[in-house]
């Protein structure tokens, strides 16, 4: 069988002038401001613009996001990988946000062949996830989809070798991207897979002691908590002392890992005190991982 799997994930920036394309891109996107057109196209143009100053800094400090360098590497692995198993495959990645952009992947696409649309986000959303969908429906094309994996035997083992070759006696702190609450609200599943993404994790690992926590909130709206920032406050004040964070809502290394985890929250929690704070690598090239897509793979076939 002739089979095209497409990665998809959210995008990142290397050329630092490309960023105000990639936050423009982002806010007109329905999915990420349910607005009308003619409202979001201006406030997508202004948080573009507003918010340049602010972030172009943090990539400087990490060299640029390394997401689209490391999807490249995953795209030819798991076609290895797929070959191995003895799928006649092409791998190819695109992103909503940044080049390779969707728009110009799916036209690479042999429509003879069975699609498998996989995107790089373990757990649903219809800020992420449903956005994939969005932009799929402007194209006419035939595939499936791979929801999500967030309980799958593979993903919680995956991160659970990760963690059990890290962690020593510290307070462990699951983490992941924030969503805006009015999706939870409109019934998103996202909060409840992060949580059972984490009791599965902890459980396997016989973790006791653990906290789920988010990051990266953006604009007045209210975000799903708790913050980590508060996270971190509130184990402070309960004398914990040393903390684990375990990003487990990303399967590449980017801003809100680099930056965000290693610089920002690494210097609040040591001006808050904490004698140890250690973050997880994301496990982004892991042969489990790619077993945990060709299983996911298979499954959309049968």
């Amino acid at each position: 069988m002739d089979l095209t799997v497409l990665l998809i994930n959210i995008g990142g920036v290397k050329s630092y002038w490309k960023y105000p394309f990639f936050l423009f891109r982002m806010f007109t996107d329905e999915s990420i401001l349910p607005l009308p057109f003619a409202l979001r196209y201006p406030i997508a143009l202004s948080i573009s613009l507003f918010r340049v100053p602010f972030v172009l800094p943090k990539y400087f400090k990490i060299g640029g996001s390394p997401l689209i360098d490391q999807m490249k590497v995953q795209a030819e692995e798991l076609e290895a990988y797929l070959k191995r198993k003895d799928y006649k495959a092409k791998v190819l990645y695109a992103n909503l946000y940044s080049e390779p952009l969707l728009k110009d992947v799916v036209k690479l696409i042999d429509y003879s062949d069975k699609v498998i649309v996989l995107p790089l986000y373990p757990q649903y959303s219809m800020a992420t996830t449903g956005a994939v969908l969005n932009k799929l429906a402007e194209y006419n094309i035939k595939f499936k989809l791979i929801r999500d994996y967030h309980d799958h035997p593979e993903f919680i083992q995956l991160w659970s070798d990760v963690i059990l070759k890290y962690w020593k006696d510290e307070f462990v702190i699951f983490v992941a991207h924030s969503i805006p609450e009015r999706y939870v609200d409109k019934g998103d599943p996202y909060k409840d897979q992060i949580y059972r993404s984490a009791h599965l994790i902890a459980q396997r690992c016989g973790i006791q002691n653990y906290a789920v926590a988010f990051q990266s909130r953006i604009g007045p709206v209210k975000w799903l908590e708790p913050d980590l920032e508060d996270v971190l406050l509130k184990l402070k004040n309960q004398l914990v002392d040393k903390v684990l964070l375990v990003p487990i809502s990303f399967l590449n290394e980017h801003l809100e890992t680099l930056y965000d985890l290693d610089i920002a929250y690494k210097e609040k929690a040591k001006n808050l005190g904490f004698s140890v704070y250690k973050r997880l690598p994301v496990p982004w090239r892991e042969e489990r991982l790619y077993k945990l897509f060709t299983s996911k793979i298979r499954e959309a076939l049968s």
